[in-house]
C-alpha cells in the first residue's frame, strides 16, 4: 500500500503558508493539481467537518477531517465504498524550523483490503500529486512572504 511522504522547506512562517494556501477557505485547488474544487462543506476547518473533493477527472470523493491544529496540521480521510475496503489518508504538517522557515510534510496513503490491488494502478498519479502539491504550497508560501502578505 503506497505511503507517499514528501517534505520540503519553505521560507515563510506557518501562518503565512496557512493563509496563502487558503486552507480555511477550502480553496485547496490553488495548490492541489488534481482538484477542481471542494463542495458540500458542512462546517469550518475542524475535526469532523465533511466535504467533497470534485476532481479534475470528474470524480467526486467524500472527505472527512480527522484532526486539525491551526497553523500546524490538517489530517483527513476519504473512504471509497467503505473504510475497510479502500480508504485514502491525507496529512499536511507545518513545522517551524526557525523564525522564517517552515518544513512542510505532505503525506498520502491508502488503506483497506482493496489497497494492494487498486493503489498500484494510481501510484504514479498519487506520487505526482503529492510532489506537485507540496511544490505549489512552498511556492505560494514563499511568494506571499516575499510580498509581505498575511503578516
Amino acid at each position: 500500500m503506497p505511503n507517499i511522504i514528501r517534505t520540503g522547506d519553505c521560507r515563510a512562517t506557518p501562518e503565512v503558508i496557512w493563509a496563502a494556501c487558503c486552507f480555511e477557505e477550502f480553496k485547496w485547488e490553488i495548490w492541489d493539481p488534481d482538484l477542481d474544487h471542494i463542495s458540500d462543506v458542512n462546517g469550518v476547518l475542524a475535526e469532523g467537518t465533511t466535504f467533497k473533493f470534485k476532481m479534475k477527472d470528474g470524480g467526486k470523493i467524500p472527505f472527512e477531517l480527522t484532526a486539525v491544529q491551526k497553523y500546524r496540521t490538517i489530517t483527513g480521510k476519504a473512504s471509497i465504498i467503505s473504510e475497510c475496503i479502500f480508504a485514502i489518508l491525507q496529512d499536511i504538517k507545518l513545522e517551524p524550523k526557525d523564525a522564517q522557515t517552515t518544513s512542510i510534510t505532505y503525506q498520502f496513503s491508502t488503506h483497506g483490503i482493496a489497497a494492494p490491488i487498486v493503489a498500484p494502478l494510481y501510484s504514479s498519479v498519487m506520487v505526482g500529486g503529492v510532489e506537485k502539491g507540496l511544490a505549489k504550497m512552498i511556492e505560494l508560501g514563499e511568494s506571499a512572504a516575499l510580498r509581505g502578505q498575511y503578516l
